[in-house]
């Protein structure tokens, strides 16, 4: 939430001129040192005057659970369009944090092994904020994520080392959220209320256990069968019909399977 000095000043020689320029105005009385009191009320004024600088709605990127697609996209936008803003330093130490803990030789480097970890955490402020499929949604199969996670740590990995800096994945991880608010700004964008799940379609009404609450795409499901506690992608359950949605028979796509 603060500028770095280079930020501030530029090179060292005007670094030292504005701490020797602060130092004479906490020195009121021209001692040559400052005592306790002068020090704590000269900092109590800087950061009052901070505090009303502020922007009242920063928000930390890896606590952004809950705030919703608009403004999440709006943060990394803030971040992406200003290196020196408070959003893209809040991301920056999110990627830094959590590149960190997947350095577990603390080389400075992430290898193939690692990178699954590395990527679960930095996707999780995303996921939280409702704007980023779980893994379980982006790959059908074990083996279709594998492919993927290759080929994505390769683009970061260009000399085929088997390891990666944190600059190659901070470059890849900011082009790729680029892209992300691309697609949502123009609509080709996961949200989680458009997750499909395939199940079977069924009359008459029955419920397996408590009542359940099944909609097909916004529909009542007029029947079905729901093991495994109605959690979303539970198998609906009964005799082959039409789906009043597609007309398919024996499928419809559900989009909500609640309690």
């Amino acid at each position: 939430m603060a500028p770095s000095w280079t930020e501030s000043y530029g090179d060292l020689a005007r670094r030292q001129q504005a701490h020797h320029a602060m130092f004479r105005q906490i020195d009121k009385f021209g001692r040559g040192f400052i005592g306790l009191e002068e020090w704590v009320g000269f900092s109590i004024k800087h950061i009052t005057e901070k505090v009303r600088t502020m922007k009242p709605d920063t928000m930390d990127f890896a606590h952004l659970a809950g705030v919703g697609g608009d403004r999440f996209v709006a943060f990394c936008e803030a971040a992406l369009n200003n290196i020196h803003s408070e959003e893209y330093k809040s991301l920056y130490e999110h990627l830094f944090k959590v590149f960190v803990e997947s350095d577990v030789e603390g080389a400075g480097k992430v290898h193939r092994q690692n990178f699954d970890a590395l990527i679960e955490d930095a996707a999780r402020a995303p996921r939280d904020a409702g704007v980023a499929p779980s893994t379980a949604d982006t790959y059908q199969t074990e083996s279709q994520k594998v492919a993927a996670r290759n080929a994505e740590f390769n683009t970061m990995d260009e000399g085929r080392t088997g390891e990666i800096t944190f600059e190659k994945f901070l470059s890849w991880t900011l082009t790729h959220i680029t892209g992300k608010v691309r697609d949502y700004r123009s609509r080709a964008r996961y949200t989680t209320s458009n997750v499909i799940t395939p199940v079977t379609y069924a009359m008459p009404v029955t419920y397996a256990g408590s009542p359940y609450n099944v909609q097909v795409q916004g529909l009542p499901v007029q029947s079905a069968t729901i093991p495994g506690g109605g959690l979303t992608g539970a198998t609906v359950t009964g005799s082959s019909l039409a789906c009043p949605v597609t007309g398919a028979v024996g499928t419809c796509p559900v989009t909500r399977v609640l309690r």
